[in-house]
């Protein structure tokens, strides 16, 4: 005669209680569910996603440092601004492979804050706008390069600051990277209310252009 349901769920649960306990430094760090092999590292799956990640760098980027303190990998948003050539796209690459190697996100995206907006502009009609707004929102990093060349129209100022807003909400890291020769530039370049969400981690780039 077949066991009764509730048998058979008892006999499975006092043979779950038997199993031995996994120690946390053999569970991988980032699925939490597959066993590694080298104690506190990451499963074959979730390794190779990672350099997956690590290789979409551009090669130019790959070996970039960090010029910032470590402290900076903590923050929500942040603003890189400086004049041309003095590292901030390379620092921006070093900061996202920093990230990635710390476990922190699992993608990025990286486009110029004309990009995004002109697909946003051009997504309207065909119903794509949203998308490209939920995409730009959602990412783990964002990271919005050239933000000076925003012509600072209302519809701009609007969309990039809806985009924004929802990130910081939603603690998601953000990094713009601004042309601008110094501090005293930026209220003239950047809306205030984006301004207001970077003001407190601010890092100016100086010297000569090294390109």
């Amino acid at each position: 005669m077949a066991k009764k349901t509730t048998e058979m769920i008892e006999e499975v649960k006092e043979k779950l209680s038997k199993l031995p306990t996994v120690p946390d430094e053999l569970i991988c760090k980032n699925c939490g569910i597959v066993l590694v092999k080298v104690p506190n590292s990451l499963c074959g799956s979730c390794e190779a996603k990672r350099d997956a990640l690590l290789r979409s760098i551009p090669l130019r980027y790959q070996e970039a440092k960090c010029r910032c303190s470590p402290n900076v990998f903590n923050e929500t948003n942040i603003l890189f601004f400086g004049d041309f050539g003095t590292g901030k796209t390379e620092t921006s690459f070093a900061y996202i492979a920093g990230l990635i190697k710390r476990g922190k996100i699992k993608s990025f995206r990286r486009d110029t804050a004309y990009g995004i907006l002109s697909r946003i502009k051009g997504g309207f009609g065909s119903g794509q706008a949203k998308d490209e707004i939920a995409l730009c929102q959602k990412t783990p990093l964002l990271v919005i390069d050239e933000f000076e060349k925003v012509q600072g129209s209302n519809f701009d100022s609007i969309q990039l600051y809806d985009i924004i807003r929802e990130r910081d909400e939603w603690c998601r890291k953000t990094i713009l990277i601004c042309n601008a020769k110094d501090v005293n530039e930026l209220g003239a370049i950047i809306p205030d209310p984006i301004l207001d969400r970077f003001k407190h981690s601010l890092i100016e780039f100086t010297g000569q252009s090294k390109r």
